[in-house]
């Protein structure tokens, strides 16, 4: 049995509003009651959203773009999503970043009438508004830190910072700092919250070598209210040293690691050391780094360059591993100075761990230990074991780049002390020398190499640091289903 709509008089079936589904749905309105505009509160420096209306003191949350913690606050904010409204799919409409609005395309099931449910869809469109969070403002105000993290390395170079930079970018672990500093053994972190500065301490062990040590300093106290100002200082000391460094083990770490020279060929929370003569690895841990510690015999920047004339693998396989499982072919190899071509016809036959590597007219670079007078006593107890060469990796000829490359640029960085014309130029030489080598050992990576501090150019230059700073001495230690179902 049919009927004809009373509104166009087309054949359905019988129903209480006796209307099909295209007048029910034109005389019934079901978003009247929901608001189809909106007010997003989001800060210009940390891009954080606030839960709340503008000036109603609400936390700020991390909501990226498009993400499901947004689209719980967009939802929040509309009125009229009461019991009687299903909610049936919600999705966001790409809109340009610039235009400073977010749309929602919401998807709604009401009563219109009884046993009658109106299904239709709409959007709603949020205007995205700027005011600075509590957070970011403290960066325009003098003394506002409350702990203070310090990075310090005693080494002559930058290279272990350089690299500890494109770690914590990685996994953005600067996120939570108002400031940062570069120092002469270092860098300095500014944080707002203890609670940061400590996890960004913890963050840093579980990467490299290091240990701490905490101060705190009483600013200022309420007896009335029995609370303090207290400032934290974290001094956190990392191992001096780095990658292609060269060491000389004492009899006792000699004894554990079973070698005596040895080369450190990765730094992370452990140091690997591998022995360029026999081909064994060892790994040396924090802890018991830091029970007996050592410093280098030599560093990278003394690397001498040498031509590979000739190279005979040896049939030893490394201590420890099978000839399937090994990456290190212990051979003998015949080199020469680049320095000596033209001039005279001295070679050297070293025995290294690069045979795997290596070919005749390769450049590798080493360590050549007869012009080198060290004035350690380590040394002269091994003069008869000590090598006059150690090779310590292979050169690779640089790639020319089609076009004009990613543009590297160094910001200023807050100093305390005032650097020389030399110095800045031997740390820009340094910093394009680490950035050549991270680059091709990170050439399938996604991540973009950037410094640390490009993205703080201001707070750097607004942040004051506090010269009475806690200072500490280095030497010490179901959807509900209704008969009638109207679309629109």
């Amino acid at each position: 049995m049919t009927i004809l709509c009373c509104m166009c008089g087309v054949a359905i079936e019988p129903n209480l509003a006796n209307m099909c589904v295209s007048c029910l749905s034109n005389e019934v309105d079901v978003t009247e009651g929901i608001t189809k505009e909106g007010i997003l509160i989001q800060c210009r420096g940390c891009l954080r959203f606030q839960k709340g209306v503008k000036g109603g003191g609400g936390p700020f949350l991390d909501c990226p773009l498009e993400s499901l913690e947004l689209m719980s606050l967009c939802l929040k904010k509309i009125q009229g999503l009461n019991r009687d409204v299903k909610l049936i799919d919600a999705s966001f409409i790409w809109t340009e970043p610039h235009s400073k609005r977010i749309k929602l395309k919401l998807t709604i099931r009401k009563e219109a009438m009884r046993n009658a449910m109106v299904q239709k869809s709409f959007v709603v469109t949020f205007v995205v508004e700027n005011l600075k969070c509590p957070d970011c403002s403290k960066q325009y105000h003098n003394n506002t830190w409350k702990a203070l993290v310090q990075i310090r390395q005693k080494v002559p170079h930058k290279r272990t910072f350089l690299h500890l930079e494109q770690i914590i970018l990685k996994h953005s672990a600067h996120t939570r700092s108002i400031g940062m500093a570069s120092e002469k053994d270092g860098m300095d972190f500014y944080f707002g919250e203890k609670n940061s500065a400590e996890r960004f301490t913890q963050f840093l062990s579980q990467h490299v070598p290091m240990r701490s040590k905490m101060a705190r300093k009483l600013v200022s106290t309420d007896n009335h209210n029995n609370t303090a100002n207290v400032k934290l200082t974290i001094v956190a000391e990392i191992a001096p040293l780095c990658k292609d460094d060269l060491v000389i083990l004492d009899k006792r770490m000699a004894n554990q690691c079973g070698m005596t020279i040895a080369l450190i060929s990765r730094v992370t929370t452990q140091i690997h050391l591998i022995d360029p003569r026999t081909c064994r690895r060892s790994e040396i841990i924090s802890e018991r780094y830091w029970k007996n510690p050592f410093s280098a015999l030599d560093t990278s920047s003394s690397m001498v360059e040498f031509i590979v004339l000739d190279v005979e693998p040896l049939n030893a396989t490394p201590f420890g591993e099978t000839e399937t499982v090994s990456d290190d072919i212990l051979a003998v190899v015949e080199v020469a100075r680049v320095s000596d071509f033209g001039f005279n016809d001295t070679t050297f036959h070293v025995t290294t761990h690069l045979g795997k590597y290596l070919s005749a007219g390769d450049t590798v670079k080493g360590y050549d230990l007869s012009v080198c007078n060290f004035g350690s006593s380590a040394t002269y107890y091994l003069k008869e074991e000590l090598p006059d060469i150690i090779l310590v990796r292979r050169v690779f000829p640089k790639k020319e780049k089609d076009g004009k490359g990613q543009e590297r640029k160094k910001i200023r960085w807050q100093q305390k002390l005032k650097e020389s014309q030399k110095e800045r130029e031997r740390e820009e030489e340094e910093f394009e020398a680490f950035m050549d080598d991270y680059e091709e050992d990170h050439a399938n990576d996604e991540i973009p190499v950037m410094n640390l501090l490009d993205m703080n150019d201001e707070v750097v230059d607004e942040l004051e640091i506090d010269e009475n700073a806690a200072e500490i001495d280095e030497d010490t230690d179901e959807i509900e289903t209704k008969p009638l179902v109207v679309e629109s």
